[in-house]
């Protein structure tokens, strides 16, 4: 048959991870941020758990974000801020974002006034000073640079993003258009830059900012390169952060918004790795093609993509066909006249991070109660078995379960008018 002849098809078996991400906006025009990024990450194929922080509306205390435990049930957490200039990054933020890292977490910040707010605007702190130095590898040099495209740097995991626009139609168009400028220190390394050549004469800019300077010297004498990314990796405990001086959200090209931040994704977290190959032994039977396949360690379920002409398998070029939680799937819609169709079998799962291992194991030392450690491991979304023993009654209790979290009450959004963060 034309199926089953190993030079009349291109079995491909890949383990893939996607990492469940908690996005947390913390910005204004929340809404309209919010829609984008959860389109994005959709788009992507991502599983989103989503925080708006309210708003502060004077004399109110700003809310904090998520405690780093919470955000421990996360492989990325991604921060979004906008255009908002004061309590950016407040010090609890500050400090649970940096034991997040501190135990093997993933972030992506991103924000056009966080260096701004915080060695400019706010009061002195050291402990968002120190998160911004040390978890960020980051150097403040000023606001407002004026530039509107940024570049990646030529050799870095952004090298392909050349030109890129960050402000404009196409994107979340902020009329207080003002990213700051960044440099890397001993933690962090350049990952973009903004382009120069690309400068906002001071003609079109508002009265205050026509003297502004556009990328030198900074302040504090500071010589500066531009930056416009900082990355930062921790090989002690695997952590890894980007931050973006400006608002992400600003690039106005759809498609290369959704790469670039496929880009950073793959960085900070990337995936398992495919296994050894594995063909799947493909059979014709009388209810159509049949495929067998090892099972990938981990995989909570199986998507089986087929494509007529491209064995690359190409978004346009290539179908769903069917979803399955055991390796075993039957294409009963197979042609069998046709002299090949292509097959991928694409293992999800999801596995938690050392850390989160790491922390679970310190959490479940004396631990007796049954149901208190099912829902716990429920709230961590990590994939389990228990076994329950109960005089004459033997009980399995499985959880599959990767798309829901806990969320902290104080974080359920409230209204959501205008804000000052």
């Amino acid at each position: 048959n034309h199926y089953s002849a190993p030079d009349n098809w291109d079995p491909w078996l890949c383990f893939d991870v996607p990492p469940h991400i908690k996005l947390i906006i913390d910005a204004p025009l929340s809404d309209a941020v919010l829609g984008m990024y959860v389109q994005m990450l959709t788009e992507l194929g991502y599983v989103v758990t989503i925080n708006v922080i309210p708003p502060t509306i004077p004399p109110s205390t700003p809310t904090p974000g998520p405690p780093y435990d919470y955000l421990l049930q996360f492989d990325v957490v991604i921060w979004v801020t906008g255009n908002a200039y004061a309590h950016t990054i407040l010090p609890e933020d500050a400090y649970n974002l940096g034991m997040y890292l501190d135990l093997g977490g993933k972030l992506l910040l991103t924000g056009q006034d966080i260096g701004n707010d915080i060695w400019q605007f706010s009061e002195p702190n050291d402990t968002t000073r120190g998160f911004y130095t040390n978890h960020l590898g980051a150097e403040y040099v000023q606001n407002n640079v004026e530039l509107q495209y940024v570049d990646g740097e030529a050799t870095g995991f952004l090298g392909s993003f050349q030109d890129v626009q960050i402000t404009g139609y196409g994107g979340i168009n902020y009329p207080d258009f003002s990213p700051d400028e960044v440099d890397a220190n001993d933690y962090g390394m350049m990952a973009m830059q903004y382009d120069s050549s690309y400068y906002i004469p001071a003609s079109q800019r508002p009265p205050s900012r026509a003297s502004h300077r556009t990328s030198l010297p900074g302040m504090d004498e500071i010589i500066s390169t531009g930056g416009a990314c900082i990355a930062s990796e921790n090989t002690a405990n695997n952590s890894r952060s980007i931050y973006l001086p400006f608002a992400f959200e600003g690039i106005t090209d759809h498609v290369i918004r959704n790469e670039m931040m496929q880009t950073c994704l793959y960085w900070l977290y990337g995936s398992s790795g495919p296994p050894d190959m594995v063909a799947p032994v493909i059979s014709v039977e009388e209810n159509g093609i049949q495929m067998e396949w090892t099972a990938s360690a981990g995989a909570l379920s199986y998507r089986i993509y087929a494509s007529d002409d491209d064995p690359n398998f190409m978004p346009d070029s290539s179908t769903l066909i069917g979803a399955v939680e055991e390796p075993f799937f039957a294409d009963h819609n197979a042609n069998l006249l046709r002299e090949k169709r292509f097959y991928k079998v694409t293992a999800v799962g999801s596995v938690p991070m050392d850390s989160q291992r790491d922390a679970l194991r310190n959490w479940l030392e004396g631990q007796t109660d049954v149901d208190a450690i099912h829902e716990e491991l429920e709230r961590r979304k990590i994939r389990h078995h228990i076994h329950k023993f109960d005089q004459q009654e033997y009980q399995t209790i499985s959880s599959f379960n990767h798309h829901e979290a806990t969320e902290p009450d104080h974080l359920i959004p409230q209204d959501k008018n205008t804000r000052n963060r």
